[in-house]
């Protein structure tokens, strides 16, 4: 009556059962309560930040307009993140990075602002990329991916990703995706051509 009812899902939703006998093996998905020990929030070390000094060995000038981000930068980076920039935008990146290592403004926030070379870094370690994280010249902290950011990821790798969001939404990026009952061998010829 006036309790509220539980919500329905939405049936457009996409829902992997990880308990399905046809979901993949190997897929790496783990459950919340899986492999996690019981400890007490007095035990739980947080990881020491890296000073700016730490955080800049990781980057490398290429060239005149060309720096990259070594692997290791952030966690689990399967390729470089390479940023292409003058050296008053390089300036720029930098400070970004500056202002969120330790002393900067939002050094005492929990990281609600990640800066652009770190959100670059972060997607070098999607799966399936391949070469590099690229970041273009008019690289800028986005919403996951960094502005400017590209990245190509191979669809022979089971685990790759697909990632609309990539695209982003500050001034009316946007993808549009459609499920479709078509299958790779229904597109051949002109309509895969034209689809692209």
């Amino acid at each position: 009556s006036d309790q509220p009812q539980p919500q329905q899902p939405n049936n457009d939703s996409i829902y992997i059962d990880e308990d399905d006998d046809d979901y993949p093996a190997g897929m790496g998905i783990q459950k919340e309560d899986e492999g996690k020990e019981e400890q007490d929030e007095d035990d739980t070390a947080k990881k020491p930040k890296r000073t700016i000094e730490e955080e800049l060995t990781f980057l490398e000038r290429i060239s005149d307009t060309r720096y990259q981000v070594q692997v290791g930068f952030v966690p689990n980076m399967k390729v470089p993140a390479e940023i292409i920039v003058n050296s008053d935008l390089q300036t720029l990146l930098v400070q970004e990075l500056r202002d969120t290592c330790c002393v900067g403004p939002y050094s005492e926030a929990e990281q609600s602002f990640i800066p652009a070379l770190r959100q670059a870094a972060n997607v070098a370690a999607l799966p399936g990329i391949v070469k590099a994280s690229l970041a273009m010249p008019d690289v800028h902290s986005g919403y996951g991916f960094c502005i400017g950011n590209v990245a190509a990821f191979d669809m022979e790798d089971p685990l790759a990703v697909v990632s609309p969001g990539g695209v982003g939404f500050d001034i009316s990026c946007g993808v549009r995706l459609i499920r479709t009952n078509l299958t790779e061998a229904d597109i051949n010829g002109d309509m895969k051509e034209n689809l692209a």
